[in-house]
Order: structure tokens, then C-alpha cells, then sequence
């Protein structure tokens, strides 16, 4: 046993520091103790990594009869799936960036700066740039720490990632599980597309705002983050099953109207019994089914200023905003590829001149709807559309590969009373 207060000098190896009984530092040494723990720790991880790519690379747990490194590597050791699936993939990443690697072996990054510095390369829309630009990464990234690593490998990769996402990738759908512990408690692990994770995020905010604002949030001990989304996230459930006699859900549709219909009397209207004065989601109504709709709804209207600003975002926002969508639902009726007839509320707002490849604008003349299917048939590179006369003669489509065209007419006119400002 060492004696107390053990002071340890500078030149003492991180080693030696390691052999002293940590009861027995003195409290100005703590830190020296610490920093020589992690010091040794990145040495050895940063030799097992090593190994771990090479394993990877070379298939050579099938030798030893497992289905992955990470199997292989469970097999050795006591380590869980998550922890084993978290090494090998970092192993597999530095073994694909052989200057962030040597980096590591050499001792001028930790292992979490390189974790971050490697994450982009989970993004195979990136790869390719990311091996061309190891060294610009590290050095721009020199004296950050794993935090400000990972905020700054995520703004590169947007900047690369041209348009994000294709509909046909993995990590398109959202997903969520929920289970219930032995405690009687709750679990919820929810891994959303962006879409679907900026609206939840929007509406618990507005529970919190609102629970604040009546007085059921108060005090100086207020509950952190995870707290109040939780409290927004419960709030939310009861007020969906407040009623025991409320409606089934069921999707919001949208709902186009002329003005002149939306205002016109019954007498106008009977005259007239051919005319379909709306669509709901691209179904076409009569003017009893309009009017019983309208009974219980929310009314929703365009309205531009003489600049169309509504209409027009241009680079200031990369999403277009609901009025945008409702006015290409209005223009386009839902998805534009000829013979596609998926409602608006089936399709996304696709940029024709790319938000980041192209650097288009978010304008509805820069813009069409698609559903999934389409937008991913234009990511993969295979058709490409074109506004005509900014939208007002519909859309050609050309096929890339052979050069073939096929115009998609505009959606009937009748649907707007206005075009938009030139």
C-alpha cells in the first residue's frame, strides 16, 4: 500500500501513474491519473480496432466458423451485441480511412475524436468524398473536442450529401418500439425521417409552451428536456383519448375549392349539376358532399403578397412551407409523372434544380409533386422532369438513358383562380 498523498511528478510515465493506488493520490493528481488512464485506454483500443478491421477485411472470423466479426469477436469475450457492433463498425470505418487511422495509432487523436471524425462514412452518399477529404477533415478539425467534432462532421456531410436521402433507402421509414420493464415503467425508442421527426418535435414544444403558459409547468426547479418532452409526450396521448365516443383517426386530406364555388348559393350551383365545384384529394365532389364538408372544417386560403413571397422561398429555407404545398397540390393535382395519379397527400415537393447539388430555390417554379415512387426513380438518375412555361403547360419528363420525352399536361386550370406573380 502506497503512502497517502502520493504526488505524482511529470515525467512519470502514464503507466507508472496507473500502478499508483488511486486512494492514495493526492487530490491535485486526480486529473493526471485520469488523463493517464485514457491515455493507455486509446492505446489499446486504438490497437484493437486495428485488429478488429483487419478481421473484418479479410473475412477471417469464418475461419473460426462465426457469421461476423462482431460474433467472432462475443465469442472471445464477455461484450454485449451493442458494444461489439459499436467496435466493429468504428474498426470498419478507420480500416476505409487509413489517415484518420494512423492518426489514431500514433496518438494525435483519441478514439471518440476519431469515432467522430469517421461517422460520415455511414452515409454511403458521402464515401467517396469523405476518403478524398480525410486530411482536410483533420486538420480542420484539430483541437476540437469529440463534441465539436461530431457537429462539425455533420454540417460537411450535409454540404455533400446532394438532396439528401432517396425514398429506396433504409432509413426512409420510421420507426419505433415500445416495451414495458419488470418495474412497471415504459420504454420508447423512436428512430424518425426528418419529416416525421420536425413535426413531432414541433408539437411537443407547443404542449410544453402551452402547459407553461397555464401554469403546469412553474418554479425555479424546472424539469429538464428530457423531462418536459416526456410530460408533452404523455399530454399528447391524453388528449388524444380524452373523448370515449370520439372518431376513429384517420388521415387529414386536403380539400381544393374555386373561390367563386366556395361563395357561390345553392341556386348557382343546382343550375349547374355537371360541374364539380371541388376535389378531396383528387376526388371529385358534388356541391351537397362541398357543403357538408364544410360544416365542420378549417379553412385554409392562399394569399401572396404582390412579390409572392409565400410562393417563394428562395434559399432561405430548404423544405417547402404548407402554403407552398397547398399551392402545388392546387397546380399539380398530385403526383406529375405521366400516368401516376397519387393524390397530394401521397407526394413530397421535389426540387427540379437540386437544394444542394443544383443550389435551386425553394420556388414553386423550381418545384413539383411526386410521390415516392417517381422521386425515387429522378434520384436514381433514371427521369427527369422540367416545368414548362414554369409550370403553367405541366411537366416533361425526359429519360436519361435514351433521350425520350413525355409531357404530363397541367392539372385542370379551373383549380386556381390566380397564377402566380411573374
Amino acid at each position: 500500500m502506497f503512502d497517502s498523498a502520493v504526488t505524482v511528478a511529470p515525467e512519470v510515465s502514464a503507466l507508472e501513474v496507473l500502478c499508483l493506488d488511486p486512494e492514495d493520490l493526492a487530490p491535485d493528481d486526480y486529473a493526471a491519473y485520469v488523463n493517464a488512464a485514457y491515455t493507455l485506454m486509446d492505446q489499446a483500443r486504438a490497437r484493437l480496432l486495428a485488429v478488429l478491421g483487419t478481421v473484418d477485411a479479410t473475412i477471417h472470423y469464418r475461419l473460426e466458423g462465426q457469421a461476423s466479426t462482431g460474433s467472432w469477436l462475443r465469442h472471445l469475450v464477455s461484450v454485449t451485441d451493442l458494444d461489439a457492433g459499436r467496435l466493429v463498425t468504428l474498426a470498419r470505418r478507420l480500416h476505409r480511412a487509413p489517415i484518420i487511422a494512423a492518426a489514431l495509432a500514433a496518438g494525435d487523436v483519441s478514439v471518440s475524436r476519431a469515432e467522430a471524425l469517421v461517422r460520415p462514412m455511414g452515409n454511403p452518399r458521402v464515401r467517396a468524398e469523405f476518403a478524398r477529404q480525410q486530411a482536410v477533415l483533420l486538420e480542420a478539425t484539430a483541437g476540437l473536442d469529440a463534441d465539436d467534432v461530431v457537429a462539425f462532421t455533420k454540417e460537411w456531410e450535409h454540404r455533400f450529401d446532394f438532396d439528401g436521402p432517396r425514398p429506396g433507402d433504409e432509413a426512409h421509414d420510421s420507426t419505433c418500439t415500445l416495451g414495458q420493464n419488470p418495474n412497471g415503467r415504459w420504454n420508447l425508442k423512436a428512430d424518425l425521417t426528418p419529416e416525421h421527426g420536425s413535426t413531432l418535435a414541433a408539437e411537443l414544444q407547443a404542449i410544453i409552451d402551452q402547459l407553461r403558459n397555464d401554469g403546469a409547468i412553474e418554479g425555479d426547479d424546472l424539469p429538464k428536456g428530457p423531462r418536459l418532452r416526456g410530460l408533452a409526450l404523455a399530454e399528447m396521448a391524453v388528449r388524444a383519448s380524452a373523448s370515449e365516443n370520439r372518431n376513429p383517426a384517420a388521415p387529414t386530406a386536403l380539400v381544393i375549392v374555386p373561390d367563386e364555388a366556395l361563395h357561390a348559393d345553392d341556386d348557382a350551383a343546382s343550375n349547374e349539376p355537371a360541374i364539380r365545384p371541388a376535389k378531396l384529394d383528387g376526388t371529385p365532389l358534388t356541391t351537397g358532399q362541398l357543403r357538408r364538408i364544410l360544416c365542420d372544417c378549417i379553412v385554409h386560403k392562399i394569399t401572396v403578397d404582390s412579390d409572392g413571397a409565400v410562393l417563394r422561398m428562395g434559399r432561405s429555407h430548404r423544405t417547402a412551407t404548407k402554403e407552398q404545398h397547398l399551392y402545388l397540390a392546387a397546380r399539380d393535382g398530385g403526383c406529375v409523372f405521366p400516368g401516376c395519379h397519387q393524390p397530394p397527400s401521397r407526394c413530397r415537393a421535389h426540387h427540379i434544380a437540386w437544394w444542394i447539388r443544383d443550389t435551386g430555390p425553394t420556388d414553386i417554379e423550381n418545384m413539383c409533386l411526386v410521390c415516392d415512387r417517381h422521386h425515387d426513380l429522378i434520384h436514381r438518375g433514371i427521369w427527369q422532369p422540367k416545368l414548362v412555361d414554369h409550370g403553367k403547360d405541366g411537366v416533361l419528363w425526359t429519360h436519361l438513358a435514351t433521350g425520350r420525352t413525355e409531357h404530363r399536361p397541367r392539372h385542370q386550370h379551373w383549380l386556381l383562380n390566380h397564377p402566380p406573380p411573374t
